[in-house]
């Protein structure tokens, strides 16, 4: 819901699907018990530089 952005349902469902997809391939390449990391590193990096989500608007409730 974070990286989706707030009140936005497919968002939330595509941001799922990314980060999932990120986490599978993390443990393909390096030791699953640092994919929790990654994904969190993931979602930070995003929000720095998509604060509104991937398909929230800015300042919208």
């Amino acid at each position: 819901m974070i990286v989706g952005g707030m009140g936005s349902m497919w968002g939330a469902v595509v941001a799922g699907l990314l980060l999932t997809q990120v986490q599978a391939l993390a443990s393909l390449v390096i030791s699953p018990v640092w994919t929790d990391p990654i994904v969190f590193g993931t979602m930070v990096a995003f929000l720095v530089f998509r604060p509104q989500g991937l398909f929230g608007r800015l300042g919208h409730a």
